[in-house]
């Protein structure tokens, strides 16, 4: 499945209840796509946290942060990446 970076910035007038809610509201989302969360770091930088995701293609990804930013959880950027061995194995061909 192809792998996503996520950068999510938090809204800044969420409670700690609601954050805690809005994280389980983005793994319904992400599951109702077929998605899986590979790992999930708080940052103190660009972004508050990384969120990286497997989704079965490009289509559910950007449906599922479509949902996910409708309903003003979190602001996001997302890139599709791919391995360093992969991206090597590519320019090598």
């Amino acid at each position: 499945m192809p792998t996503y970076i996520i950068g999510v910035k938090l809204l800044d007038n969420r409670t700690d209840k609601e954050f805690a809610e809005s994280i389980k509201r983005v793994a319904q989302v992400r599951t109702a796509h077929q998605g899986r969360l590979i790992a999930s770091y708080v940052t103190f930088g660009r972004f508050d946290i990384i969120w990286i995701s497997e989704y079965p293609n490009e289509r559910a990804a950007f449906d599922a942060m479509n949902i996910i930013r409708a309903q003003e959880m979190f602001k996001y950027e997302i890139a599709e990446a791919i391995t360093l061995e992969e991206f090597l194995s590519t320019k090598n061909t």
